[in-house]
C-alpha cells in the first residue's frame, strides 16, 4: 500500500504540487515498517522534497531533521550488515551518508562534515554507479568549497578542487549526465572566483548557462536553475562583466528573466541599497553573501 503513496507523491512532486507531495509521502512512511529500507529511502526522500525546492534555506531544518533520521536509522538497522561487495547494501549506504554530510554542512556541523566526507571519499573508483562516482566527487568539492568559505583567507585546495571536478566532468560526458555536467562548471566557477581568477570564473559560468539551455525542455524546468542564473548575473556584476546577450535571450521563462534582470541593474546601489543575492538553496550563509549548488 505504501508504494501506491509515493508513486502518488512523484506525481504531485513533478507537477509541483508540494504540499500534495509531503501528504502523500506522510502516508507512506505511516504504513511502512520503521527501519526498513522503503521508509529510510522515504526519509531521504522527504529531505529531497525540501531541498530543491526554491525556498530551501527556510525549510533548513526540515531538510536535516529527516536526512539525520534516516542516517540514524540506517546505523541502528542496516550498517552492521553492510556488504560492500553487494550494490543494493553499498548503494544505501552511500546514499544515506551522502545526505548525511550535506545536512552536516546545512547545519554548520564541520567537523561531523568532515568525517562523513573522508568516509565517502574511500569509494572513489571502487563503487560500480557512474551516478556515485560523479556525486561523491561533487560533494567533496562541494565540502572543500564549503570549508573555505567558512574560514575565509586564501583557497589552499584549488588544485585539489579543480582535479575532482576534472574526473566528475570526465564521468558525466561518457555516461551523458547533464544535470551533474552543468554543476561541474557551477562549482568551477565558485571556485575561480573565490581564488581570484575572475576571467575564467566567467567562462565557467558562461559554460554551465550554456548547457542549461542546451539540454532545458522547457520554462518550468528552467524555474529550478532560477538561482544558478541570479548568482551568475550577480558575480558578473561584481566583475564588471556583462551578462551575454545570447544566454540572456535564451532564458524563456518570463518570471526567472524578471528575478535575474534585477541583477543586471544597479538601481538599488543607486538607491543605497545593498544588493545581495539571492538565498534560494539550503547551502547559504545567513547573509545571503555565498551559495551552493544543489547535488
Amino acid at each position: 500500500m505504501s508504494s501506491l503513496y509515493e508513486f502518488e507523491c512523484i506525481a504531485h512532486y513533478c507537477m509541483g504540487e508540494t504540499d500534495e507531495a509531503l501528504r502523500a509521502l506522510n502516508k507512506a512512511l505511516s504504513l511502512c515498517e520503521a527501519e526498513s529500507r522503503t521508509y529510510i529511502s522515504l526519509l531521504r526522500e522527504y529531505g529531497n522534497i525540501y531541498y530543491y525546492s526554491r525556498n530551501a534555506w527556510e525549510y533548513r531544518e526540515k531538510i536535516c531533521e529527516k536526512w539525520d533520521m534516516a542516517l540514524t536509522c540506517y546505523r541502528e538497522k542496516w550498517e552492521p550488515s553492510l556488504n560492500e561487495d553487494e550494490i543494493p547494501s553499498l548503494q544505501l549506504h552511500i546514499a544515506t551518508y551522502f545526505q548525511a554530510a550535506l545536512a552536516d554542512m546545512i547545519s554548520d556541523r564541520q567537523e561531523q562534515a568532515r568525517e562523513k566526507v573522508e568516509l565517502l571519499s574511500r569509494y572513489f573508483g571502487k563503487t560500480q554507479m557512474p551516478y556515485y562516482e560523479i556525486k561523491l566527487r561533487l560533494l567533496r568539492a562541494l565540502y572543500l568549497i564549503w570549508n573555505h568559505l567558512r574560514a575565509g583567507g586564501y583557497l589552499q585546495t584549488y588544485e585539489e578542487i579543480i582535479r575532482l571536478l576534472d574526473q566528475a566532468c570526465d564521468e558525466c560526458v561518457i555516461y551523458y549526465d547533464v544535470y551533474d555536467y552543468t554543476l561541474c562548471f557551477c562549482l568551477r566557477a565558485i571556485t575561480q572566483l573565490h581564488s581570484g581568477r575572475y576571467t575564467t570564473a566567467a567562462d565557467s559560468y558562461i559554460k554551465a548557462a550554456s548547457i542549461l539551455q542546451d539540454s532545458l525542455n522547457g520554462p518550468k524546468e528552467e524555474n529550478v536553475w532560477a538561482y544558478f542564473y541570479k548568482d551568475m548575473a550577480y558575480n558578473l556584476r561584481k566583475m564588471n562583466m556583462e551578462f551575454p546577450a545570447v544566454l540572456w535571450a535564451g532564458i524563456r521563462n518570463p518570471q526567472v528573466k524578471a528575478e535575474v534582470k534585477k541583477y543586471l541593474t544597479s538601481h538599488r546601489e543607486a538607491e543605497g541599497e545593498q544588493d545581495q543575492p539571492a538565498v534560494e538553496t539550503a547551502l547559504a550563509d545567513p547573509d545571503g553573501e555565498w551559495y551552493l549548488p544543489r547535488l
